[in-house]
């Protein structure tokens, strides 16, 4: 079994990177969706693979324009 510990944990930055995409566009689909981090690090938002998957499928449903 993992533990949080066994878990690498991401910034939203990060993962706006990855996506080749700018960090307004993951952060209005965070709130349109109400994708929670998995931690925070003072303001610093982390997400595990879990939360980046759901982050990622949000990206996609306003893509598509599925909006709820």
């Amino acid at each position: 079994m993992h533990t949080l510990q066994d878990q690498r944990l991401v910034t939203l930055g990060e993962i706006a990177r990855d996506m080749g995409l700018p960090l307004h566009r993951l952060t209005y689909a965070l709130k349109t969706y109400h994708v929670r981090e998995t931690q925070r690090a003072g303001v610093i938002r982390l997400f595990d693979a879990a939360a980046v998957e759901r982050v990622k499928a949000a990206v996609r449903r306003i893509d598509k324009g599925s909006w709820i």
